[in-house]
């Protein structure tokens, strides 16, 4: 049967094509985003089926209160923050840093069948290649250097990549909360 899928970033670069392959297949398919217009790609989504919750999902920061997770982002968007939709997926295009993650999956608890984080190849550049000597990357090999090597190489390596080093949080995040039922 058909499944209801939310897709986080469901209208832009990357998250398009998942909301427009998905409609193909007769899910039905909410997008959460901003309503850039990004290619004709709205239009033709609306056109056939895609269901737009228009939202900023940008946690502001406060320069002394830090990021603001209670009352911005997703906080600010109702069908998310008050709605009670249970989702069979949702496809997060657009979780950046690991209070993104946080926020959807507090926000979304107990309404969600099975939660996808799109990630980036920039984890690998901040992860230990652990499982073989080969230049090929698996999924295995993302994964933090531990106790094994000094706290100023696993600084090093961190800082290959800061954009990396942000989807590994998020992964690992949505692996504690998988782990913690």
């Amino acid at each position: 049967g058909s499944w209801r899928v939310l897709v986080l970033g469901g209208t832009g670069f990357r998250g398009h094509l998942t909301s427009e392959a998905l409609l193909q297949l007769g899910h039905h398919v909410t997008a959460l985003a901003r309503g850039n217009m990004y290619w004709g790609t709205l239009d033709r989504l609306e056109k056939k089926g895609l269901k737009l919750w228009k939202c900023n999902r940008t946690i502001a920061v406060d320069s002394v209160a830090g990021a603001l997770p209670e009352t911005t982002g997703l906080a600010n968007c109702s069908d998310v923050a008050n709605g009670s939709t249970y989702f069979d997926a949702v496809v997060d295009f657009s979780s950046k840093e690991v209070g993104d993650v946080k926020q959807a999956t507090r926000l979304l608890k107990g309404r969600v069948g099975i939660y996808i984080f799109m990630s980036s190849h920039g984890v690998y550049d901040v992860a230990k290649n652990a499982t073989h000597g080969s230049p090929l990357q698996f999924e295995s090999d993302a994964v933090r250097p531990g106790r094994d090597v000094s706290p100023l190489e696993r600084f090093q390596v961190k800082s290959k990549n800061p954009k990396g080093d942000d989807f590994l949080e998020c992964e690992e995040e949505l692996l504690r909360q998988y782990n913690a039922g």
